[in-house]
């Protein structure tokens, strides 16, 4: 049976006032939690998971400390494990969640609430929260911030010099692609047109970010002069590509024609 929270333990809050009181930022958003319609609307899908959840069964997690939990692990930027795990320890937070002396969810259970709540009832709720902390004047209401999922990859920072390796290195490698399919059909080919330039460009790359560091007007000249010579490189490179690519459009060869689409 759904229960809508607990009673207010007195002996609790006796013990409450001798362990401390909740942050200005906590106490706030207590506040803001406090509203009825914010319950309502969790109440509302939370009935739904069965038939007759408002009616039998045994009595539930109350929606107050499952709305009050899923709101600090957010918050807080915590799992469900360490969620629970902050609570149990914390009679602060056991206040804050209105979770008092009560057995505690566990992390399934967590879950399952909170994969009941519908996409739909949560924007009801973002918009509910909107429009109190305007009326408390916290906010004016009329920013959103968004936080994206962020996940480790392995593309480097885009530097000015990383970049133009990259532009080398790009270049190599199909100057590389061409060399058997030129070398086929023409008898008479420089091969320096070949050339690959990536490692030269790679090194002196190396050698610009480890003068980065350098503070001295020595370092800076230097610096200065790396990325002058990494400039000459790239520009070396894309006059081979032009060349190469010349040659190409002049060849019948089918694999020649495919070539060509990478330029």
């Amino acid at each position: 049976m759904l229960q809508k929270k607990y009673h207010i333990d007195r002996e609790f809050n006796i013990i409450l006032l001798l362990s401390g009181e909740m942050d200005e930022q906590m106490t706030i958003i207590d506040h803001l939690l406090c509203d009825e319609k914010l319950l309502e609307l969790m109440s509302a899908d939370f009935s739904k998971r069965y038939p007759l959840s408002r009616l039998t069964g045994r009595k539930s997690t109350p929606v107050e400390v499952i709305f009050r939990m899923l709101a600090l692990k957010h918050l807080r930027c915590l799992s469900y494990v360490k969620t629970i795990k902050n609570v149990k320890e914390s009679l602060i937070l056991r206040q804050f969640c209105r979770v008092y002396f009560n057995p505690l969810p566990n992390k399934s259970t967590l879950i399952r609430w909170a994969n009941t709540l519908s996409a739909k009832t949560l924007e009801q709720i973002n918009q509910r929260l909107t429009q109190i902390a305007t009326q408390l004047q916290i906010t004016q209401g009329r920013k959103m911030r968004t936080d994206g999922t962020v996940v480790a990859t392995n593309i480097h920072f885009p530097s000015d010099n990383s970049l133009l390796v990259d532009g080398v290195k790009v270049i190599s490698r199909i100057l590389s692609e061409s060399k058997s399919i030129i070398l086929a059909n023409c008898k008479t080919i420089n091969l320096r047109i070949f050339r690959n330039r990536y490692w030269t460009a790679r090194r002196i790359s190396r050698q610009i970010d480890s003068l980065s560091k350098t503070r001295n007007e020595s370092g800076k000249q230097r610096r200065k002069q790396a990325y002058m010579k990494l400039i000459e490189i790239t520009k070396a490179a894309i006059k081979q590509a032009q060349k190469v690519k010349s040659i190409l459009e002049q060849l019948d060869a089918v694999k020649s024609q495919k070539l060509l689409q990478k330029w």
